[in-house]
């Protein structure tokens, strides 16, 4: 769980940075246009990944759940067994 809040920290801040480019492309001497795009597309990919990573994280931490839950229901299961054994 940190670590996906972790992520999505650093997502929030790549697209700070996006904006941030995004700004300075309104300001600056076209010199610098070209530049800052390559920076922004370089910032775009970024940001692309870590969702991506969050999305594989948060896949992640639902299928460790559901194998718990799947974990929880065997042992109530053998419990049960354990018992009907006992009970004969």
């Amino acid at each position: 769980m940190e670590e996906t809040a972790a992520m999505k920290t650093k997502v929030s801040d790549l697209e700070a940075g996006l904006h941030h480019c995004i700004v300075s492309l309104e300001v600056e001497p076209p010199s610098m246009m070209s530049d800052l795009f390559n920076i922004y597309e370089e910032e775009r990919e970024k940001v692309k990944e870590m969702a991506s990573k969050i999305e594989r994280s948060d896949k992640e931490i639902n299928d460790l759940r559901n194998m718990v839950v799947d974990l929880q229901t065997k042992v109530v299961e053998l419990l049960g067994v354990h018992r009907k054994i006992y009970q004969l």
